[in-house]
């Protein structure tokens, strides 16, 4: 049951990267028009990751509506790459210019949240492993 809420929980986190990943396509035209070529390829690597992790999730969200193995073992990895995404924006703006604001932070421990919910509940354990299958029983 508690896979199929992280599957309704997937599809709104997906959302927010194809949203996001639509908010900066709109604003990429005019950077290239006031000739910042340098902003404009930023802007074209994180419009694609955010593309790729939107499309990504809504996958994986949609396969865990359905509990599908294939989906959890997807979830899992995508999250953890989301994670290490944030991290690596995080240490690239605190190294390059001045850090992240606050709202960039609160979003990466939601996320980092998310994916240690994941991984507990939804990881593979010795136990869980050597579990029999759920009976298939129609009745």
């Amino acid at each position: 049951m508690l896979t199929r809420v992280f599957g309704v929980f997937g599809v709104v986190f997906a959302w927010a990267y194809l949203l996001e990943a639509l908010t900066w396509s709109r604003g990429a035209p005019y950077t290239l028009l006031r000739q910042q070529f340098a902003m404009f390829g930023i802007q074209l690597i994180v419009i694609a990751i955010d593309y790729v992790f939107g499309i990504a999730l809504v996958t994986a969200a949609i396969g865990l509506l359905f509990v599908q193995k294939w989906a959890i073992k997807m979830w899992l990895i995508v999250t953890f790459l989301l994670v290490l995404t944030h991290v690596a924006v995080i240490l690239i703006n605190e190294i390059v210019w001045s850090g992240v604001g606050s709202a960039y932070w609160v979003w990466t421990g939601m996320v980092i949240g998310v994916t240690a919910l994941s991984w507990w509940y939804l990881g593979e354990t010795p136990a869980k492993q050597d579990a029999p299958p759920p009976s298939q029983d129609p009745l």
